[in-house]
């Protein structure tokens, strides 16, 4: 209940439902090796959409296309990500599913096709940072007609039936796969916390008091 059946499931959910995927698109997706990114991924691999994603490491990364499914991933942390993006989206990217904010964001704008969704989700490059946003690229949401959307989940609660019975499907018969690390004592929990701010472990990250 604490990850893909509960809160990170469902924000998986609802904010690829509010991008109104279609067949065929592509869409790039970051931390893609999360317990929202993942659970994105899968389930519009499962709506017939090429999926894209990018992570810290080549760990993860083979984690994602390997045990995930996923088309691509495309480690952020090595140079010239925006190049990379471009590569391997040639058709451009339909919808961007945003869990960490500038960094990502900015690398992705010069990639988007004509009229491309993004969907922000999450800024976890920015909750400890109290510097302003900047984009490079920043005029590509004019000249490609993007739209940005933010959203909250818990302001869709209409459509939480819909998304965990899908969710329970998944997992139930093992087609939706998840990770999860789980700290052991309540102690090491500030540490988890800012290890999983950084980028540290795959999945969904749990203390077990």
């Amino acid at each position: 209940m604490l990850g893909v059946l509960g809160r990170s499931g469902l924000t998986a959910w609802v904010g690829l439902h509010l991008a109104d995927p279609e067949p065929g698109e592509t869409l790039l997706v970051s931390a893609s090796s999360g317990p929202v990114g993942s659970v994105v991924g899968q389930l519009a691999k499962a709506r017939d959409l090429r999926v894209i994603g990018t992570a810290g490491g080549a760990e993860k990364c083979a984690y994602v296309t390997g045990k995930l499914g996923f088309d691509a991933c495309l480690d952020h942390r090595l140079p010239n990500l925006a190049e990379r993006i471009a590569e391997a989206a040639p058709n451009g990217i339909d919808i961007l599913f945003e869990n960490v904010g500038g960094p990502n964001l900015d690398a992705a704008l010069p990639a988007m096709a004509q009229g491309g969704r993004i969907l922000l989700c999450g800024l976890a490059a920015h909750y400890n940072d109290e510097r302003p946003i900047t984009l490079t690229h920043f005029k590509a949401l004019l000249y490609r007609g993007l739209s940005l959307r933010g959203f909250i989940t818990a302001e869709h609660p209409h459509l939480f039936p819909t998304a965990l019975a899908e969710l329970r499907e998944g997992v139930g018969n093992g087609r939706t796969v998840h990770s999860e690390a789980i700290i052991d004592g309540l102690e090491n929990a500030p540490a988890a916390y800012l290890g999983m701010l950084s980028g540290r472990g795959i999945g969904k990250r749990l203390i077990r008091p």
